[in-house]
């Protein structure tokens, strides 16, 4: 387990996403969670002694955000699980009209289970944990890809 303090202080607790890296091309099959998510820090933790890199993107509010350097645009959305294990989100971009193409999306817990995306399509998502009857949240961030 890591504590990292982030670069700044956010006004509140941001949407964490993170992965796990190693060098080379071996991949490192460790899952990671985040969690004690606060305005300055969090902490990761690995589903196994891990050696290897954590990646993160911290983005403080949910939305549409548009990405000009790459032209691109992206959708974070924090979701709230309360006494269930599966939630589907329809993404609000283009005005709700959703991506032009299937996004690519990662999603992670703030509790110390497993995320799993069970189904994907460009107007929504299907969220689903490994706890039964789960309490928490989960950071969905959806970036849109070139068809």
């Amino acid at each position: 387990e890591v504590t990292h303090t982030f670069p700044c202080s956010y006004d509140s607790p941001p949407a964490v996403i993170a992965t796990t890296v190693m060098k080379g091309s071996e991949n490192p099959n460790f899952n990671v969670f985040v969690t004690d998510v606060t305005n300055c820090q969090c902490t990761f933790r690995t589903s196994g002694y891990f050696t290897g890199y954590v990646y993160y993107q911290a983005i403080q509010n949910d939305g549409v955000y548009k990405m000009p350097d790459i032209g691109r645009t992206m959708e974070v959305k924090t979701v709230a699980f309360s006494n269930i294990n599966t939630q589907t989100y329809t993404f609000t971009v283009n005005s709700g009209a959703g991506f032009t193409c299937v996004p690519i999306v990662t999603a992670t817990a703030d509790n110390d289970v497993n995320v799993f995306i069970t189904a994907l399509s460009k107007t929504a998502v299907t969220v689903e944990v490994s706890q039964s009857n789960y309490n928490g949240n989960v950071y969905i961030q959806a970036i849109e890809k070139g068809c």
